[in-house]
């Protein structure tokens, strides 16, 4: 390096902190590795194997993975923004008002943000690597999206004449006729908090720590090109350089000079499965987020320090971090494997399975026995009606092996599928597989392993949600710090009609609760949308009585827009107010000049008639029209067919 650099007790103590986790985090990398070699299928074989040995390796965990994915990952995730109960609200109506619009002032600009930012697509790999590795992270942190806008402007081009020189009008000026040009500039697409999902080989934390909140420092290491680094800590980079400016050229200078430790020797599934160096002309850059300091570092290569920080730099004044674990350990930070605990089972099956099959080649290509008074044992050819002279027929004979072995291995294989099935939390009886305790081919058992599957799957979501919320939560404090200017966010509004609402800063500080509203699968959205639209319809057939009650003060006025949000709830309509009209349906005038009357009939259709002023109760009454009669239907029906 050159110099010394500042903050060098700020660097020895990072590298001391890398150098204390790394050990421990060494062997969870190799752990990481192997399971997702497992989960891909990967064969290695101790020894070379015969040819006509098989060597089939279906990745029976990669199946059983993305089924379990298929039940936790949600259509889409949305978040529900409430203003948080406070003594200042409930004492001044002023304050309580204002949370409101912030409340749907978060509200709108999250949705927004989510479908920028593509969070609901984020789910896959998250689930996924927590399932193969045990653990998953995701770092959340405030993006801005700058992308290349070509457009055609219009100019005003010079005319030439032959000689190529311009055309002069008689008043001096130049003849130009317009012209179309092509212009290049950049445009912000997004501004906003983004969530990334982190390589959790790149991510440490304190070897004794128990959960990401009792852990004195993490480090999540990155790989960068030279070019990125010095975009990023050149002057006004995001943390600011260690030292005064620097040039492209000397940073490219530094990093080459500096300690070479972009190899990563315990990280092999890339080269094996797919011939690819992922660290190959990349940067290693360390991020050390130490608590007890309340600093952050960032190092590049190991030994140059790139900024030093004193602070965390975000408002929620925590690790920009989410870990999760579907299915915690006790007292550590990793959780147990969905891959870890059928790894070896699968190894079984492919060694029993593949012996099957190797004594089924046996089987199927017989081995001949010549005595050796054969003179040329060649000459005998193989095909479906041959004929061979012989002496004696016991001079060629074929060896039948014991097919009972093929057999056998059948019922075995079914039970390893099965403990496969168990062990991992899945619907065995869905695979065709078997297991000795519960007898999965009738409705009782696969009921029995059904309910403890899902049961498995709810707890396991728990966590995910738990994760979820945290995210969300971060994301909210990331608007209320980096929002500086009013954003302007395209809504539906009344009457279906796109509107352009402003989301101003000041709306958006505050204290706000919130909960995720993960959508549904197909299932549980149809029970839901049956439930709203029965609740809906008693509703409307109970709503004239209760309303006649509630003018003689027995009975409370209904909201029947609650009930219409709830039935949009169900359908996933999120803009809700586009179904509502800003002006009321105009009322159809009385036939009559009292204001009573007979309503006018429609064309086509015969008269129902009227209830009586001695009638019952019309909500019983076979002539009301919102009658509740078992006869109505087949009293119209009637009155219909006569006319």
């Amino acid at each position: 390096m050159a110099g010394k650099p500042q903050n060098q007790e700020a660097l020895d103590r990072a590298i001391g902190q890398f150098s204390e986790a790394s050990d421990a985090h060494d062997d969870f990398v190799l752990e990481v590795e192997e399971r997702y070699k497992v989960y891909r299928g990967v064969l290695e074989l101790a020894s070379n194997a015969a040819q006509w040995e098989t060597q089939a390796h279906p990745p029976y965990v990669m199946h059983i993975v993305e089924t379990s994915l298929a039940s936790m990952v949600e259509d889409r995730l949305r978040y529900k923004i409430r203003p948080r109960p406070s003594l200042e609200a409930a004492l001044d109506p002023e304050a309580a008002k204002q949370s409101v619009l912030g409340a749907k002032a978060h509200q709108t600009l999250m949705d927004w943000q989510i479908k920028q930012d593509r969070f609901t697509d984020k789910q896959r790999p998250f689930i996924l690597q927590n399932s193969i590795a045990g653990l998953t992270v995701a770092k959340n942190y405030w993006r801005k999206r700058v992308e290349t806008r070509r457009s055609l402007v219009q100019t005003e081009e010079p005319v030439l004449d032959a000689s190529g020189n311009p055309i002069i009008l008689p008043d001096g000026s130049p003849l130009t006729m317009p012209s179309m040009k092509e212009q290049v500039g950049s445009k912000v697409v997004y501004d906003g908090p983004t969530t990334e999902v982190r390589d959790v080989r790149d991510f440490m934390w304190t070897p004794n720590a128990t959960s990401l909140s009792n852990s004195p420092y993490v480090i999540d290491r990155v790989w960068k090109t030279p070019d990125e680094v010095w975009e990023g800590f050149k002057e006004g980079g995001p943390f600011g350089p260690a030292r005064g400016g620097w040039s492209r050229e000397e940073c490219q200078k530094e990093m080459s000079t500096s300690k070479d430790s972009a190899s990563e020797t315990l990280v092999t599934r890339e080269q094996q499965l797919f011939n690819i160096e992922r660290t190959k002309g990349l940067v290693e850059i360390w991020e050390v987020w130490d608590r007890e300091k309340n600093t952050v570092t960032t190092i590049a290569n190991r030994n140059v320090l790139l900024a030093h920080k004193e602070g965390f730099p975000f408002f929620h004044n925590d690790y920009p971090f989410v870990v999760c674990s579907t299915q915690p350990d006790l007292f550590r930070i990793p959780g147990i494997s969905q891959v870890e605990k059928i790894a070896h089972l699968q190894t079984l099956l492919w060694d029993i399975a593949n012996q099957s099959v190797t004594n089924l080649r046996f089987i199927n290509n017989a081995i001949f026995w010549f005595r050796p008074d054969i003179e040329d044992p060649d000459a005998y050819e193989f095909y479906p009606g041959a004929r061979w002279p012989v002496e004696d027929p016991n001079q060629v004979a074929s060896w039948s092996p014991n097919p009972i072995p093929a057999e056998v291995s059948l019922g075995r294989e079914a039970l390893i599928k099965g403990d496969m099935q168990n062990l991992s939390g899945g619907f065995p009886f869905s695979s065709g597989t078997d297991s000795q305790f519960v007898d999965q081919k009738t409705a009782t058992g696969a009921s029995i392993v059904s309910n403890l599957a899902q049961r498995s799957m709810d707890l396991a979501k728990q966590q995910l949600y738990s994760a979820w919320e945290q995210i969300g939560n971060q994301r909210v404090i990331l608007n209320q710090q980096f929002m500086r200017a009013p954003e302007v966010v395209p809504v539906l509004g009344l009457d279906s009609e796109e509107q352009l609402e402003v989301i101003w800063p000041e709306l958006l500080q505050g204290d706000f609760a919130f909960e995720l509203e993960p959508m549904p699968d197909a299932f549980m959205k149809q029970e839901e949308q049956a439930a709203a639209q029965a609740l809906m319809q008693q509703m409307l057939a109970a709503f004239p009585v209760i309303v006649a009650a509630a003018q003689n003060g027995a009975a409370t006025p209904i909201n029947l827009d609650a009930f219409v949000e709830d039935l949009l709830d169900a359908f996933g309509k999120e803009n809700k107010d586009r179904y509502f009209a800003q002006k009321a349906p105009q009322v159809m005038p009385p036939t009559s000049g009292t204001g009573g009357g007979v309503p006018p009939v429609p064309m086509g259709q015969a008269p129902m008639g009227v209830t009586g002023e001695g009638s019952i109760d019309p909500a019983v009454s076979p002539s009301s029209q919102l009658s509740l009669s078992p006869v109505a239907a087949l009293q119209r029906a009637q009155a219909l067919d006569r006319s």
